[in-house]
């Protein structure tokens, strides 16, 4: 078994005993050599001892003492996988894993931590700058 299967399986027994989620968001490779990647969002959990970065597209998890390093480590690994795929001409993989539903507790978790983010952005406005929220189509 991997160090990722390992941490993936931790971490999936771990979903259900709450993990605490202390960070969200998405990482764009604008630099790549690659065109067209797409963003890649991410948690962070805690426990006593370590922070944890999850890729939910990739499935991929990456363990530090800090969550600086664990997103640094996040986004290089991200980074060797897309370049080990491309190299192989094997995008088919990315999009299979991109479409598996085995991180869906973990978007759920994203969606909950954006909306909460979004009702305190809310919340902390001033009363006379927004009168009504405007919903405007593009």
């Amino acid at each position: 078994m991997s160090d990722n299967d390992e941490i993936r399986r931790k971490t999936n027994a771990n979903i259900a005993g709450k993990m605490e989620f202390v960070d969200f968001g998405y990482m764009e490779f604008i630099y790549s050599k690659l065109p067209y990647i797409p963003f890649f969002h991410y948690l962070v959990a805690k426990d006593e001892t370590c922070f944890m970065a999850i890729n939910l597209e990739l499935q991929l998890f990456t363990v530090d003492d800090t969550q600086r390093k664990a997103l640094d480590f996040l986004y290089d690994l991200i980074m060797s996988h897309i370049k080990d795929v491309a190299e192989r001409g094997d995008f088919a993989q990315l999009i299979e894993t991109a479409k598996s539903n085995v991180m869906d507790e973990y978007w759920c978790k994203y969606r909950e931590l954006e909306f909460i983010a979004a009702q305190k952005a809310f919340n902390n406005r001033k009363k006379d700058a927004v009168s009504k929220v405007e919903i405007v189509e593009g």
